[in-house]
């Protein structure tokens, strides 16, 4: 009896403890809820633009102009006024080759040129002696003109002396090599010291600087793609120019739709022949 009477108030007590916790429990989940509610959060709104497709592709820098410096006389290089990587302007001195033996031709070349016109300025005063001889019978024709032809010969001496002077003051003038262009010097420039053969020995190579290009490699299917996509954009352009011409021809507003009513065209018959000549311009202006 005993027994049943501590078996019932034990039941009795883990029935109030267990009605304690639930409610203690419903408590806290209503505590937790409130506080999920009155949380803040960040809200985006969504909106609608055109993505751009970026392709990425390994590629290497290019110039317009690439070309080896080479002198046009033969020579040691003497003196260096640049250096590797280092923009040159067109015309700017580059190298200088040795001038001793242009300067000596140059010398050679000059002192011809002054003994030829000695020559031939001599035989222009006897020429002129012979004229006055001739015109008083003082000397046969033939003489006259044999001195005529010495002068003569003598005049072509003296501008073939000329000329080789002026080669000769060319090549001395050639032993400083410019840059032919303006652009950026390569790292290949030679040594003082360096012989130099005419138009064979590449002293530095220079390269134009603007405008330069870019060269890639990609795949065949992907060039396509991209010239696909070109041509369909410059024909949609090409479309909505002339869809908005062809509105405010018809007497579209804004351009919006053309109102045909407007224009004159108030028959049918004459509106779908409008429509069918616009849509054949559409046509033949999209390719």
């Amino acid at each position: 009896m005993k027994y049943k009477k501590f078996l019932a108030a034990a039941m009795a007590a883990g029935f109030l403890l267990s009605a304690g916790m639930m409610t203690g429990g419903c408590g806290s989940a209503k505590q937790q809820q409130g506080q999920q509610q009155a949380m803040k959060v960040t809200t985006f709104k969504p909106f609608k633009s055109d993505t751009p497709i970026q392709r990425e592709y390994a590629g290497s820098i290019m110039a317009l102009q690439e070309v080896p410096v080479r002198s046009k006389v033969s020579g040691t290089v003497m003196e260096k006024y640049v250096k590797g990587g280092d923009h040159v302007t067109e015309g700017q001195p580059l190298f200088r080759l040795d001038t001793r033996t242009y300067s000596s031709s140059l010398a050679a070349a000059e002192a011809q040129v002054a003994q030829a016109s000695a020559t031939y300025e001599n035989a222009k005063r006897d020429l002129a002696r012979y004229e006055q001889l001739i015109a008083t019978g003082a000397i046969s024709r033939q003489a006259y003109d044999a001195q005529k032809a010495a002068t003569e010969s003598y005049q072509a001496v003296v501008e073939a002396a000329q000329s080789q002077a002026a080669i000769a003051s060319d090549n001395l003038s050639d032993t400083i090599v410019t840059a032919p262009f303006t652009g950026t010097l390569s790292m290949d420039d030679v040594n003082i010291g360096t012989f130099a053969s005419a138009g064979q020995t590449p002293l530095v190579t220079i390269s134009s600087a603007d405008p330069l290009y870019v060269q890639f490699d990609m795949s065949e299917s992907e060039y396509l793609s991209l010239t696909k996509n070109k041509l369909a954009q410059e024909k949609g352009l090409k479309a909505g120019v002339l869809v908005k011409e062809l509105s405010a021809i018809a007497g579209g507003k804004g351009g919006g739709k053309p109102d045909f009513a407007m224009a004159g065209l108030k028959d049918e018959t004459k509106i779908d022949e409008a429509l069918a000549s616009v849509s054949a311009i559409v046509k033949k202006a999209l390719g």
